[in-house]
C-alpha cells in the first residue's frame, strides 16, 4: 500500500500503513527536500483517528484552517481508494 502525503510547500502530513496500525507524521521539508524535521507523530492500531490527526497535524504546520480541511478530505479520498 503507498503512503499518503500531503504537501503545501515544504509542509508535509505522511501517513503510512505500519505492523501495529497507521503512523501519522509531520513537518517541514528544508534544503529543497533533501533535509526533513518532523514536528510530531502519532501511532493509531485503528483508521478511526487517523483522518482527524491528519487535519490537526496540517492545521499546525500551515496556520490554516482551509488547508487542513483539504488535506482531511484528500485524506479521506485516499482511504476510499484504498479499500476499493
Amino acid at each position: 500500500m503507498e503512503p499518503f502525503e500531503w504537501r503545501d510547500f515544504s509542509r508535509f502530513v505522511r501517513v503510512s500503513r505500519v505492523a501495529t496500525g497507521w503512523l501519522v507524521l509531520w513537518g517541514t521539508y528544508f534544503d529543497l527536500g533533501t533535509r526533513t524535521e518532523l514536528s510530531g507523530s502519532r501511532l493509531y492500531a485503528a483508521r478511526a483517528g487517523v483522518v482527524e490527526r491528519v487535519g490537526a497535524a496540517a492545521s499546525e504546520v500551515t496556520g490554516r484552517a482551509a488547508l487542513a480541511e483539504e488535506a482531511m478530505v484528500r485524506c479521506r479520498h485516499w482511504f476510499a481508494d484504498q479499500a476499493a
